[in-house]
């Protein structure tokens, strides 16, 4: 799914967590919206949240590290690809 402004919180978080293990997928797709979830969480979430007695902070320093983290990856594989991304197929592939 491609997120926008008007993707809810939910939708951002589970685009987010659906994508998480992008590295032992070795899903390049899956680090890309992993990290434009990042990018997007970083700006909607809110710093800081309270509802009577209950209080919740964000770290925005962890997800940015995710975020960082997921580029770099990424920019790995690309450049392991010759800069360019490689899809194979196993149409006629007899096993």
């Amino acid at each position: 799914m491609t997120l926008s402004s008007a993707s809810t919180l939910a939708e951002i978080q589970a685009q987010y967590v659906d994508n998480a293990d992008y590295a032992s997928a070795g899903s390049t797709s899956k680090a890309a919206l992993f990290a434009q979830a990042c990018r997007i969480l970083v700006l909607k979430l809110p710093v800081q949240s309270s509802k009577g007695r209950h209080s919740m902070q964000l770290n925005a320093a962890g997800v940015q590290a995710e975020l960082k983290t997921a580029e770099k990856w990424l920019a790995q594989k690309n450049s392991a690809a010759g800069g360019r991304i490689v899809h194979h197929s196993f149409e006629n592939f007899r096993g």
